[in-house]
Parts: structure tokens; C-alpha cells; sequence
């Protein structure tokens, strides 16, 4: 994951931030500087609006008004998508993938589905 040019030290951060969210649960290759990159934009957007992963750019975007935790676990929540997961029903368990998420982090049942999702070890 990278930031786009013009975002703040603290989007950078976020991004860091989320992706340590993921590393903490195993999946141990993410980088903001390594390989392949998913660009990240933050952008002014509605409040009701978090973050989408759109496929078609392969570019995730981030309602800038987000901060701390709440922008950190919504770029998780993106990059989850961007890596091929699917949201999870709040009914089914607590993920990081659940629709309209802020508080809840990868899990390892999160990694899992990763694993599941690629058939093979993370």
C-alpha cells in the first residue's frame, strides 16, 4: 500500500498502522515499500462514507475526515478487500471485514480467510 503524493504524515501513518494490523495476525509480507503497491487516496467525502476498495483502479480511497483508530482499522478493512476478501455479516462473527467496521481489528479468523481465500500459509 502506498499514500498518494499530497497526503499527510499522519494518512502515511494510517497506512503504516494498518498494515502492521495485518502483520500482527500473520500475514508478515505487507510493506508500504515492497513489490506490487495498492495506491491509497484520502479524500473529503461524507460522513456516512469510510473507504472503498474499487477494483477496476485497483485504488483504495479514505474519507479524510476519518482519524486515529477509526482511519487505521478503515484502511485495514479496505486492504482486506483489495486482498480478495468479501465483507463478513456482523451476525456471522466480528471481522475486520464487517460492513461499515471502526472498531473491530483483523483477526485471526481474518488471516484465516486470507489463507483460505489463497490456498496457502501467510
Amino acid at each position: 500500500m502506498a499514500p498518494e503524493d499530497g497526503s499527510t504524515e499522519a494518512e502515511h501513518r494510517s497506512v503504516s498502522a494498518a498494515i502492521s494490523l495485518w502483520r500482527e495476525v500473520g500475514l508478515t509480507t505487507l510493506s508500504t515499500s515492497e513489490g506490487v503497491s495498492v495506491p491509497v487516496r484520502f479524500a473529503d467525502a461524507a460522513a456516512v462514507f469510510h473507504g472503498v476498495y474499487e477494483p477496476s483502479s485497483g485504488m483504495v480511497f479514505i474519507n479524510r475526515e476519518l482519524d486515529g483508530a477509526e482511519r487505521d482499522i478503515t484502511v485495514a478493512h479496505e486492504l482486506g478487500h483489495a486482498l480478495g476478501l468479501p465483507h463478513v455479516a456482523r451476525e456471522e462473527r466480528a471481522s475486520v471485514m464487517n460492513p461499515g467496521n471502526l472498531t473491530v481489528l483483523p483477526s485471526p479468523s481474518d488471516q484465516a480467510a486470507l489463507q483460505r481465500l489463497w490456498d496457502c500459509a501467510l
